[in-house]
């Protein structure tokens, strides 16, 4: 469904997400350091204490570009190194060993990539649940009839200027001054207006938000309260709450959560189980590859390496030069990396449970924690099925998202309170 004639527009706002009316908060004069001593004398000699501020080395689009390939080449050289090199060897003349624990590694290596791709694949866009989800049909009906509504409005206003044009050659020029067009045109709108049925009265002031417009000496920002309806003027539509535009998936995501650069995807209302489930099975296959690869280091090639061999760019330059093997290579390499997830999923579970507990967002907790106040009404069981589903404890064993859908509501959030906005 195509809504974009319902909004026009030809310059944007500076901020459409981060208008919260907050006052920057008071803070208590400090004494002058030498670093405001130079800006002050920078300032006198030159007429301005501005530093240029040197652009991102690493922005997102090139990050997001390196994260991709890093965890798929920490997950298929685990795989590799663990089920033909280490396991073999550790558990050597156990049979029934080495088949369970390359059973355990193949399932761990089975649930991590599934919930990926259901990370990456699975769509929580806003366009996306307007076309498909059946509990929000009266929203897009109320979009058609809007949009014939208009139409029929242009249609009545051209033929009554159609009709003011035949009029010209049968009128004198005294009469038609005694004719505002203006006012004619305002009253035919207005009895229109009259006619029109609640439910698209409605509709259209829930969906045209009110912006906020502040002047700062020559300059004027128009912005937007968070907890409300935003125009959204890439996708140019408007959003509800909790729906925010991403500028690398180039749409509008339905309860935004953010963007996960391993997946080169947004984690939103569809999605945020694949990335729990995923966070959670991710944390115990790296653990379970790191035990497995140090203990394969410390009996079989610590004694062919140094201590500097530990931090991989080294290792990266011996190997270079030939004094390390490939094969020592890739298990430094693969060891480092699955240190530094181990602590990432490890933090991303942290953060999810809490925000799970509180009814926020990550988005919510990171930039907005002084500006907004939510309660969510529900139950913690409640919050946990509004992300899973009803048996959410299948989510952790097999996909369910074809058959259990999340219990919230992404569009009008019935079950938050605004306690602070």
């Amino acid at each position: 469904m195509e809504d974009s004639n319902l909004f026009f527009t030809d310059t944007s706002p500076e901020s459409l997400e981060m208008d919260r009316d907050d006052k920057p908060p008071f803070r208590q004069p400090q004494l002058e350091s030498l670093s405001h001593k130079l800006q002050a004398h920078y300032k006198r000699r030159f007429g301005s204490s501005k530093v240029e501020v040197p652009p991102n080395p690493l922005p997102p689009e090139l990050f997001g570009r390196i994260a991709l390939p890093l965890f798929l080449l920490t997950v298929f050289s685990s795989l590799k190194l663990t089920l033909f090199d280490i396991i073999p060897l550790l558990y050597a003349g156990q049979d029934g060993a080495v088949f369970l624990q390359r059973c355990l590694c193949c399932f761990l290596f089975m649930e991590i990539m599934i919930n990926w791709l259901g990370i990456r694949y699975v769509d929580s866009s806003y366009q996306k649940y307007i076309k498909t989800d059946a509990n929000f049909p009266s929203a897009e009906q109320n979009f058609a009839n809007e949009k014939m509504y208009l139409e029929k409005e242009a249609e009545s206003v051209n033929q009554w200027m159609i009709e003011q044009n035949e009029q010209v050659n049968s009128r004198s020029i005294a009469d038609l001054i005694s004719v505002s067009e203006n006012s004619k045109v305002n009253l035919l709108l207005q009895q229109e207006k009259k006619n029109r049925p609640e439910t698209h009265l409605d509709i259209i002031n829930l969906m045209t938000p009110k912006p906020v417009i502040k002047r700062i000496g020559k300059t004027v920002t128009e912005s937007y309260p968070y907890w409300s309806w935003v125009p959204c003027y890439a996708c140019r539509r408007t959003r509800p709450p909790r729906c925010h535009h991403c500028p690398l998936c180039k749409t509008c995501i339905l309860k935004r959560n953010h963007h996960c650069f391993f997946a080169g995807s947004c984690i939103g209302y569809r999605n945020h189980r694949f990335f729990i489930v995923f966070l959670f099975w991710a944390l115990i296959g790296c653990v379970y590859a790191t035990l497995h690869v140090i203990t394969y280091i410390s009996l079989e090639l610590w004694s062919q390496m140094s201590y500097s061999d530990i931090f991989f760019p080294v290792a990266v330059i011996r190997w270079i030069f030939g004094y390390l093997s490939f094969h020592t290579l890739l298990l430094m390499i693969t060891v480092t990396f699955l240190i530094m997830f181990i602590f990432i999923t490890t933090g991303y579970l942290f953060s999810e449970f809490r925000n799970i507990s509180q009814g926020l967002t990550t988005f919510e907790k990171l930039c907005l924690k002084r500006s907004l106040e939510i309660r969510d009404t529900r139950r913690l069981n409640q919050k946990i099925r509004a992300i899973f589903g009803r048996y959410w404890l299948l989510n952790f064993v097999f996909p369910t998202h074809f058959f259990l859908k999340p219990e919230e509501d992404p569009i009008y959030w019935p079950h938050i309170q605004i306690i602070k906005h």
